[in-house]
């Protein structure tokens, strides 16, 4: 791509909550889904375009000569097929993923730049509630830092006591009458003061 100036797009998929297949029927049924994943992958791409699994249950995908419009096109093939049931012992069950795409040169131009940046895209995915796929955003590596202080802060917080418990009551407005309670967990940060929710 670099001799040609042409252009590739990694994909980090991700299979959604695949632990608790591994939980439910076993790790030899962990394998089958696996197997038959890799399948689905190699049927949702071109000859061209290149399957790999690292490890777990993580996929890298190369779509060769392939900018926004052909990542996307990739993405949403796979997205199709993942959506069809899988079935184990007769009884049928829905895999999600979650996918990361980054565009060769935009999102970097070595191997660990590329893979890095479609990993961050790949949980950006999964914090939009899973089942989707995200492009790699400039940016990201500070959200995701920011996001990571924040995670740290928050242990920290809760081993310190910053956070308390209020009731915030819940009224019917037709007549007025408290129905129901809300349970909130507030944090107050001694240097940062009471911090929203984000």
């Amino acid at each position: 791509a670099r001799r040609r100036g042409g252009h590739f797009a990694t994909l980090f998929l991700d299979l959604d909550r695949f632990k608790q297949i591994n939980d439910s029927f076993g790790h030899a049924a962990g394998d089958q889904v696996l197997i038959e994943t890799t399948a689905r992958l190699k049927s949702a791409l071109r000859e061209i375009d290149t399957v790999s699994r690292p490890g777990g249950d993580e996929f890298v995908l190369i779509v060769h000569e392939a900018a926004a419009e052909g990542a996307e096109t990739a993405a949403r093939r796979i997205m199709d097929e993942m959506s069809r049931p899988f079935t184990l012992d007769g009884t049928p069950f829905t895999v999600t993923c979650s996918i990361g795409v980054a565009l060769y040169p935009e999102d970097g131009e070595d191997v660990e730049t590329l893979l890095r940046s479609a990993d961050m895209a790949m949980y950006e995915a999964k914090s939009l509630g899973r089942s989707a796929f995200c492009f790699h955003q400039p940016g990201g590596n500070e959200d995701l830092r920011t996001r990571v202080r924040l995670d740290h802060a928050m242990r920290q917080g809760l081993a310190a006591g910053e956070f308390s418990l209020h009731y915030q009551p819940q009224v019917e407005l037709a007549t007025g009458r408290t129905v129901g309670a809300e349970a909130l967990l507030r944090w107050l940060d001694p240097q940062l003061g009471e911090i929203p929710p984000q």
